[in-house]
C-alpha cells in the first residue's frame, strides 16, 4: 500500500514539472507553493543514464541508490510513465523527493537575462531539471535545499552543459569554475544572486 501511495505522489510530481516546463508559466502553483529547481541548459540532448544518475547522487550526497521503490527509508530512484519525452526519473534521499526530467527541448525563461544569459538561451536545444517539491523538511532552510541541488547539477554537468538556470528567480549563468564553485558552496544563492 505505502508504495501505491509513493507512486501516486511521484506521479503528481512529475505532472507538475512536466507543466510547468512545458507551459513555460511562473514557478508558483495555483496554491502558492514554489517549485524549486536548477536546469541545466544543453547544447545536444543528453539524458543521463541510471549509472549516471546513481553515480551523481553518491558523488554528491554521499547515497548509494536501488533501484525501485523501496519501503522505510531507503534512498531509490524509479522512472516515472511518461507516453513520450520528457524522460522522468524521481530519487529519493534521506526521506526527500527529488525529481529529474530531461526534455529534448529547450528551456524557455521569461526573464531579461545578462548578455551571456541571454546567449546560452538562445543556444541550448535541450534541457534537464533537478527539482524539490513540496515543503523543506522542518531542520532545512532554502540555503541549504539549493546547496543540495547545486552538488548534484554539478555532479551531472558536463562539456555539453553551456550553462545553469534557476529557475524560481529567472536567472541564469555560465558553466564555468566560478558558477560551479558557487553551486558547491553552503549557500548558493548568497554567491550566485549577489
Amino acid at each position: 500500500m505505502w508504495i501505491v501511495i509513493g507512486i501516486t505522489l511521484l506521479l503528481i510530481a512529475f505532472a507538475a514539472t512536466w507543466f510547468v516546463l512545458r507551459r513555460r508559466r511562473s514557478n508558483d502553483d495555483d496554491d502558492g507553493k514554489v517549485i524549486r529547481s536548477i536546469v541545466l541548459l544543453q547544447a545536444q540532448p543528453r539524458k543521463p543514464s541510471d549509472d549516471e544518475i546513481a553515480a551523481a547522487v553518491r558523488n554528491a550526497w554521499g547515497a548509494k541508490l536501488a533501484r525501485g521503490p523501496q519501503s522505510g527509508d531507503g534512498d531509490f530512484m524509479i522512472h516515472l510513465p511518461s507516453a513520450g519525452p520528457p524522460s522522468c526519473v524521481a530519487v529519493r534521499v534521506s526521506g526527500v523527493m527529488y525529481v529529474i526530467n530531461s526534455m529534448d527541448s529547450p528551456y524557455i525563461n521569461k526573464a531579461t537575462q545578462s548578455e551571456d544569459g541571454t546567449r546560452i538561451l538562445q543556444q541550448h536545444t535541450a534541457c534537464t531539471s533537478i527539482s524539490f517539491h513540496g515543503d523543506l523538511p522542518a531542520d532545512w532552510t532554502v540555503a541549504r535545499l539549493y546547496a543540495r541541488l547545486g552538488r548534484i547539477v554539478v555532479a551531472l554537468a558536463d562539456d555539453n552543459t553551456l550553462g545553469f538556470c534557476l529557475t524560481e528567480f529567472n536567472r541564469v549563468y555560465p558553466n564555468t569554475g566560478e558558477t560551479r564553485a558557487a553551486l558547491l558552496s553552503p549557500d548558493p544563492l548568497a554567491t550566485l544572486l549577489q
